[in-house]
């Protein structure tokens, strides 16, 4: 049996650990000393790095079996025939050597990571309504109370005026007031950018709000 932990924050790693059990036989077949074991191996990592569009983390556990098997045999070296011998003592030399084969095979448990990787920035999306002449001045309108969340998961998306062709003109010569709403941070570190109005090519064109 072995375990052991580490972690603790250095470089990324916020721990990791691995359990190892195993048993081990060995036997003597032909001059060969021959051994295998088998055990079951559990190793878990905890890792993240980096923040914005480049963060990424891990929170996964591996496991699954060990199997290996290892044979060793010795062997001296030759003589030369005829070889006199006048030393008085000899070292035999007796090099041991070793073939050791080892698979473990893992299958990851369906744990899901933690920290999730920021996409790539979002590209501006395109002009969704063109108007011929310039919207109102916004009207001023009061921020409600975020829903229930941990602070900073509701952003507030201000109210606008929107164009429509078929609306009955009612002084804003038609444009129609859409009151502002609370849109939810789909990733910690995505930023919110207001939609807007630009005059372009001689039109008026209202580019949505959205977040990268």
């Amino acid at each position: 049996m072995r375990g052991d932990i580490g972690g603790f924050g250095i470089s990324g790693s916020q721990f990791a650990w691995q359990a190892v059990g195993a048993y081990s036989y060995a036997w003597q077949f032909g001059g060969y000393q021959i051994a295998a074991v088998l055990g079951f191996r559990a190793l878990g990592v905890n890792y993240r790095r980096g923040s914005g569009p480049d963060a990424f983390g891990i929170d996964e556990v591996f496991y699954g079996p060990i199997i290996g098997a290892s044979s060793a045999f010795e062997s001296a070296p030759p003589r030369a025939e005829g070889e006199a011998m006048t030393m008085l003592c000899h070292t035999l030399v007796r090099p041991v050597f070793a073939c050791t084969v080892a698979i473990l095979m893992t299958a990851c448990t369906p744990h899901t990571t933690n920290t999730a990787q920021a996409p790539p920035p979002a590209p501006r999306p395109a002009v969704a309504i063109v108007a011929p002449r310039k919207p109102p001045p916004p009207l001023p309108e009061a921020v409600p109370p975020a829903p229930p969340a941990p602070d900073g998961h509701f952003v507030w998306n201000p109210g606008h005026y929107h164009w429509n062709y078929t609306a009955v003109d009612t002084g804003q010569r038609g444009f129609t007031w859409m009151p502002g709403n609370f849109v939810e941070r789909p990733y910690p570190t995505s930023v919110w950018t207001n939609g807007n109005w630009a005059l372009q090519d001689g039109s008026w064109g209202w580019t949505p709000g959205y977040w990268q």
